[in-house]
């Protein structure tokens, strides 16, 4: 939607876009002036972004707090553009007051990746859909892993032709990345939910890898306590720089099973359902922009080895 051209003359125009963080904006502990204004505005739209419900969406709102038109929805270009229209009658019934705003530094944890780390691109899918699923299960899982110096590192230290993936590598794949986000944004999985984990690389040149091996994680973190898990097989290749320490290219493909669910996450087919992840490296604006979703617990994403738990910010 927002790669149609009439939708982006529109915004330009007739709006002053603003993509913000809910994480910061809403749930975040800290208060900050930025987040008050939100939520009071928000709110008026969407009632419940005060009380823990999402408040994900598209917001048409003046800047003195009056809200105009809300849509969680509405993701398809016929619906925004309605939305826009419904919002822009009531501004112009009602135009917002210019005012000041006393805006300070907001605090953020938005993270940037490291000095030569590679942003990968990460896709999930419910493939083939089970007969009867909720529809929930038809979305699609986005996320970005980053591939550090460090790992780097540690794959070109490496002896032999074959030898494991470096474990914090494959750790941080797994408890991060190796995730059922199809319908939300799941629980990480913990340090010691690893229950198989046997990557193995072999080296095809001074540059190049592949790599292929088992993963399953299982934790009783699903509703009532009921075991949730993912369980397959991963292939990849990845490429790395002659000269600096850092990866150039890494693709992977993740098939195999999923089970379980959480309060973020409801609807899963009932079962064992597929599950497939794909991983790709990029380089382009929301690459470069949006981190992956679980850095907010960035000493954990750092270092997935260790039992530390990372509180929320």
């Amino acid at each position: 939607m927002f790669k149609n051209q009439e939708v982006i003359n529109r915004l330009k125009t007739e709006f002053i876009p603003f993509a913000g963080n809910t994480n910061e904006l809403q749930v975040s502990k800290f208060d900050s002036p930025e987040k008050a204004w939100f939520l009071a505005t928000g709110s008026k739209l969407s009632p419940g972004i005060i009380n823990g419900g999402t408040a994900q969406g598209f917001y048409v709102v003046g800047a003195d707090g009056q809200g105009y038109a809300y849509s969680i929805g509405g993701r398809q270009k016929d619906q925004f553009m309605k939305m826009l229209d419904d919002g822009l009658a009531k501004y112009n019934a009602s135009p917002s007051i210019p005012i000041k705003l006393d805006i300070l530094p907001l605090k953020t944890w938005t993270r940037v990746p490291p000095k030569n780390s590679l942003v990968v691109r990460t896709i999930s899918r419910v493939v083939p859909m089970p007969a009867g699923a909720d529809v929930r299960n038809t979305s699609i899982g986005r996320d970005h892993y980053w591939i550090f110096a460090e790992d780097v590192a540690d794959i070109k230290s490496a002896k032999g032709k074959t030898f494991a993936m470096p474990l914090k590598m494959a750790r941080r794949m797994a408890r991060f990345h190796l995730v059922d986000n199809v319908r939300g944004e799941p629980n990480r999985w913990r340090y010691d939910n690893s229950r198989v984990l046997d990557i193995t690389m072999t080296r095809i040149s001074a540059t190049e890898y592949s790599f292929e091996g088992l993963y399953k994680l299982t934790n009783r973190e699903a509703h009532g306590g009921a075991e949730k898990g993912i369980a397959g097989r991963l292939t990849g290749f990845m490429t790395l720089d002659p000269t600096q320490t850092r990866a150039t290219n890494f693709e992977a493909y993740a098939e195999g099973y999923a089970w379980g669910d959480h309060e973020n996450t409801s609807g899963a087919p009932p079962g064992k359902f597929p599950l497939k992840i794909a991983f790709r490296s990029v380089d382009d604006e929301i690459s470069r922009n949006v981190p992956p979703q679980q850095s907010y617990f960035w000493d954990e994403y750092l270092n997935p080895l260790s039992s530390k738990k990372t509180p929320w910010p």
